[in-house]
């Protein structure tokens, strides 16, 4: 195995070594190439408009605005067109002046005149059909200024819209060590070994991270409420959540923390203690669905089993369906994570791709992003390997920018891939992702609707399995019980112990007993009663059911009516006891103060 791992990364290195080779060569030839035309077709300074189409698209050139023309034909150039440029005819070319020894001066004269030296800098443009005798004297050409040094920072890039995506990710590799970085290699190309999860080192894992979360939560903590609730459930999730994080006890509680916390804020308290369904999500979420916003599908896996999340840019990512895209990302993670232990084990592939995406389209999946940059922070996703591919270079510049934004871990196993979303394919190839499970086609990146439908109806089978299993499950031992699993806030709780003290509906009937307290007291044996019946009553109307536990199951069961009228009536008996205990210590300390003030004797001195 050692054996096969370092022929692996011996092909890996030579194969990128020449294609850093390549595209080396294909770069200076383009941007020649690119100065020759540039030359030829340039602005009209008279002011007429022309046009210039490649296969990127049209870029005009209106009132004679050179400069504009000059970035936009630079900018546009795909990879896939760089042989064209290969043979460029040789009339293109300069015709530099040679000298007395017959070689070539490729110095620029100065202009003579100061009228010459004050042009603007869309002077060298031609003004003419392209033909020598039009050119504009080369005086006016503009000199290639210099790069200056990278200034501030914190990574030593200068300006960030300066930076390439591979620029980033090398100077994050470089901070590795030589152990550290071959590590990142084998996850990204899923070679790397896999811990050996004894029973004995899990245990020692799982105790560890009890005590981190005892320290880092309270009471009312969403943890702490679902760990009160059903037990079983939060402690189902703890393992797939260290795994997530290679067994880091303190990053686990830290997730496990913010899991609960975001899924009370985004989906409520009901669902808190349960998995989140397809049947959960609303029209807008399964639309976003469909139209594969969240492209994380069962059985969509690379050669080496690990699942592969496809995320495109060419969708609709604006604020108004952000958060619908969000619950739909969060059902996704879950739902397929939750599947199998060799999916936490071995970590999910990320695929991006902006094909067939607009500019709006780029900038609106950027804050799309980082508005749901917790969400991976909250599920048990483990990214080993991320691979981005880009239409053209020209996006290179704004996604190296974006990369700031994101961790070091998650750039670390990043690796840039451009051209069309044939060549990108073929290159996703040579890292085990097959083309037939890729759910976009086209050049324009096209979803393949048929494929996720046939997935999401292989998801709802799922879930409806679930449901019939806990469906069972909701019928008890003896099969005519019905148990609940979905708590509500105004539900109140029946038990001892502060946690069902401080629960939110048990807290409510308190408030509701007080309130009554008045009535209680000054009613007899049968006015007692109905003043218990109202306060039951009230708890009915605000939607509040009477729960108790049943068994060790985490689920609970309705409290029987005697029994609700019995709680009530010891909350009333409590209060007023409490209520008379206070008034007697108050009465005992009065008389205590007015013995002092008899038995201390006079003070003659004070006149």
């Amino acid at each position: 195995q050692s054996q096969l791992k370092r022929q692996h990364h011996h092909h890996h290195h030579h194969y990128h070594h020449r294609q850093h080779q390549r595209q080396a060569g294909t770069t200076r030839t383009m941007k020649r190439s690119c100065w020759n035309e540039i030359k030829q077709c340039g602005g009209d300074s008279a002011g007429n408009q022309g046009s210039r189409s490649n296969q990127n698209g049209n870029v005009n050139a209106n009132n004679g605005d050179g400069a504009a023309f000059a970035s936009a034909s630079i900018f546009s150039v795909r990879p896939q067109t760089y042989d064209r440029y290969r043979e460029a005819p040789p009339q293109q070319i300069p015709a530099y002046p040679r000298d007395a020894k017959g070689l070539r001066n490729f110095a620029l004269p100065q202009p003579e005149d100061s009228a010459a030296a004050s042009s603007s800098a869309t002077g060298f443009f031609l003004s003419g059909n392209g033909n020598d005798e039009k050119q504009a004297p080369l005086a006016s050409m503009p000199q290639p200024t210099p790069k200056p040094p990278a200034t501030g920072g914190s990574r030593g890039f200068g300006r960030h819209h300066d930076v390439s995506p591979e620029d980033v990710i090398d100077e994050d590799l470089k901070n590795l060590s030589l152990n550290e970085r071959e590590e990142v290699y084998e996850e990204i190309h899923g070679v790397k070994e896999r811990r050996n999860e004894t029973p004995d080192f899990i245990n020692e894992c799982l105790q560890q991270l009890e005590k981190e979360l005892k320290r880092h939560s309270n009471m009312n903590a969403p943890y702490s409420r679902a760990l009160f609730l059903n037990k079983k459930y939060v402690k189902s999730l703890e393992l797939m959540f260290l795994r997530s994080v290679e067994y880091d006890v303190p990053k686990t509680a830290q997730k496990l923390l913010l899991h609960f916390e975001k899924k009370m804020e985004w989906f409520g308290h009901e669902k808190l203690t349960r998995d989140i369904r397809y049947s959960d999500l609303d029209d807008d979420a399964r639309e976003s669905l469909r139209i594969g916003v969240s492209a994380l599908f069962p059985n969509v896996v690379d050669t080496i089993g690990r699942p592969i999340h496809f995320v495109p840019y060419n969708v609709d990512l604006s604020d108004p369906l952000a958060k619908c895209h969000t619950y739909a990302g969060w059902y996704k993670l879950m739902a397929i994570i939750q599947r199998d232990e060799d999916y936490q084990k071995k970590g999910v592939v990320v695929v991006f791709y902006s094909h067939g995406a607009t500019m709006q389209h780029i900038l609106d999946g950027f804050k799309f992003h980082q508005f749901n940059s917790w969400l991976a922070d909250a599920t048990p996703l483990r990214v080993s390997a991320l691979h981005m591919c880009l239409p053209n270079e020209f996006l290179r510049p704004l996604f190296g920018a974006a990369l700031h934004f994101s961790s070091p871990e998650v750039r670390q196993r990043m690796k840039m891939h451009y051209g069309s979303i044939i060549e990108c394919q073929y290159e996703l190839n040579s890292y085990g992702i097959p083309t037939q499970i890729m759910p976009m086609e086209g050049e324009g990146g096209t979803m393949r609707y048929d494929f996720i439908a046939s997935c999401l109806a292989e998801m709802e089978q799922y879930d409806a399995r679930k449901d019939q299993i806990d469906l069972i499950a909701r019928r008890g031992d003896s099969g005519n019980e019905v148990l609940i699993n979905e708590i509500r806030e105004v539900d109140v709780l029946v038990g001892k112990g502060p946690q069902f003290q401080w629960f939110p509906g048990n807290i409510a009937l308190m408030n509701i007993v007080k309130e009554l307290k008045p009535r209680h007291m000054a009613s007899d044996r049968l006015g007692k009663k109905q003043v218990a019946a109202e306060a039951l009553q009230r708890v009915r109307q605000s939607g509040g059911r009477f729960l108790e536990r049943y068994k060790d199951t985490g689920w609970w069961i309705a409290t029987k009516e005697q029994q609700n009228h019995e709680k009530c009536a010891m909350l009333f008996r409590n209060l007023t006891k409490r209520a008379r205990e206070a008034q007697r210590k108050q009465e005992q300390q009065q008389q205590q103060q007015e013995q002092q003030q008899i038995a201390q004797p006079p003070n003659l001195n004070n006149p």
